[in-house]
């Protein structure tokens, strides 16, 4: 069996997305946008691509996490769990170009 690199990115999520699935999440009404870093097995990542969309909604609500700004690219990840029909999609910070050469180390 074949033991895959993870590799890290910093995903960015609005902060009341993440609050029904934590306890400890913030109890406001606010749509902030909060980033973290996340480990990510490259071999379960079944598409991805730039997401200029993300970033004019971004600008649009005008609600930039900390440390970004508009000049920043986004790429959305989509993962399949498993080899089971389930997928997640997600954000993360950098443009394809990056998230590609960081995917690749994981190989």
């Amino acid at each position: 069996m074949r033991v895959s690199k993870f590799i890290k990115l910093t995903e960015i999520y609005k902060k009341d997305s993440i609050a029904r699935f934590s306890n400890t999440a913030s109890t406001d009404d606010s749509s902030e946008y909060c980033l973290r870093e996340v480990m990510v097995n490259p071999n379960y990542i079944s598409m991805f691509w730039e997401c200029a969309y993300f970033k004019d909604q971004l600008i649009e609500e005008n609600k930039w996490p900390e440390g970004l700004d508009s000049r920043q690219n986004f790429t959305k990840l989509q993962i399949d769990s498993n080899g089971n029909s389930t997928k997640s999609t997600f954000y993360v910070v950098g443009p394809i170009e990056l998230i590609t050469k960081k995917l690749a180390q994981g190989d």
